[in-house]
């Protein structure tokens, strides 16, 4: 099916801002209400960046670790308003697949950004939050905001939401040893639940 109506992330280039809210929600159970969003937005630099399709975190952030690291801490911080943060981890060595797997545990996940290809992602240069890890092949199933059911992008025609027990997260697409997949250097943040140290 041809999609015909637009959707969040046609235009934009907001999926480091929605990578952040899925870690939130991952670890937190909760979703970011709309006020929190408007104001982790309101806490930003270069937000308008984000209402830029062919910028995101190529302009200002890709540039800054600083900026970026401030970005993910501000956003987290205004979901959760006077409750307890995720703390956020810089983990600048994260180049490969199997290094994003090792920060993925019970109490943690990992904003990312790729290039190349996933399960149902041909040609992607996108955030996404690692969520859940299986072995033999190496698999890091990710939250995935550019996937959308009955999206026809992806020309699997089936949007499915993995339930991972073991952590109670969802992923919506994955990431193997098999795919052409590039693991940007320096865009990896390790996010732990509010009251875990690093």
């Amino acid at each position: 099916m041809r999609r015909r109506i637009h959707t969040q992330g046609d235009f934009d280039g907001a999926c480091f801002l929605y990578a952040i809210a899925n870690a939130y929600t991952a670890l937190t159970g909760r979703r970011p209400e709309l006020e929190a969003w408007d104001e982790g937005i309101r806490a930003i630099p270069h937000a308008l960046d984000f209402l830029q399709g062919c910028v995101g975190t190529t302009q200002h952030h890709e540039k800054d670790a600083d900026l970026l690291c401030n970005t993910v801490t501000a956003m987290l911080a205004a979901f959760s308003g006077k409750g307890a943060s995720p703390s956020v981890e810089f983990c600048p060595h994260v180049s490969d697949l199997a290094s994003v797997a090792q920060l993925v545990g019970q109490r943690s996940v990992v904003v990312f950004n790729y290039k190349g290809e996933t399960r149902h992602v041909r040609a992607g240069d996108h955030w996404v939050c690692a969520v859940a890890v299986d072995g033999d092949p190496l698999t890091v199933h990710v939250a995935c905001s550019i996937r959308r059911s009955d999206d026809g992008r992806f020309n699997d025609r089936e949007y499915v939401e993995t339930h991972h027990r073991d952590a109670d997260r969802y992923s919506n697409d994955c990431i193997a040893e098999e795919h052409m997949t590039e693991i940007v250097a320096g865009t990896a943040f390790k996010i732990l639940a509010p009251g875990q140290q690093h």
